[in-house]
């Protein structure tokens, strides 16, 4: 399965101290050059920007994609440039999968066929697995940083964690 990463799940595993899950989970993921710089380059000095450049060239492939200013009958000018370039480069290597966090994102990559998880998602499988015992304190850790995530999803991955006991 070809697996393309945008900047947020990237990020927020990182701060967790949690990015292998990606590896562990899909093994090489591909990363658009425009979201590599994103969070290394321009983020360098934010977490989750060393643990990013450290995977870059061994399981975490970056690849530089030419992504057009205008927008196209496929990616939105909607979006950000990360997004537009991982939604670019799925279509480009022809892969079934984004890793994605922002709601537009998820939309349009959705719209075009391709299956769509999140950091949220990405922990729950890791909870399935054994790989992490509580769903809850990192998805609260998260969203105490910034992480944005809808108290309706919240609660649904909660439930679905057989954490949902925990919610008061």
């Amino acid at each position: 399965m070809i697996v393309v990463s945008d900047s947020g799940p990237l990020i927020y595993l990182s701060q967790l101290g949690l990015l292998d899950l990606l590896h562990e989970s899909f093994g090489q993921v591909h990363v658009p050059q425009q979201v590599y710089d994103e969070v290394v380059v321009a983020g360098g000095s934010l977490p989750g920007s060393s643990e990013v450049k450290a995977a870059a060239g061994s399981w975490l492939q970056v690849i530089a994609v030419d992504v057009p200013a205008v927008e196209s009958d496929v990616v939105p000018i909607t979006l950000d440039a990360g997004e537009r370039a991982a939604i670019r480069l799925l279509l480009e290597l022809k892969g079934e999968r984004l890793l994605c966090d922002d709601r537009r994102g998820r939309n349009a990559a959705a719209e075009l066929g391709f299956q769509v998880v999140g950091t949220a998602g990405i922990l729950l499988s890791a909870k399935f697995r054994g790989r992490i015992t509580r769903l809850r304190p990192l998805l609260d850790q998260l969203t105490n940083a910034g992480f944005r995530l809808s108290e309706h999803v919240y609660l649904d991955v909660i439930e679905r964690a057989g954490e949902s006991e925990d919610v008061l």
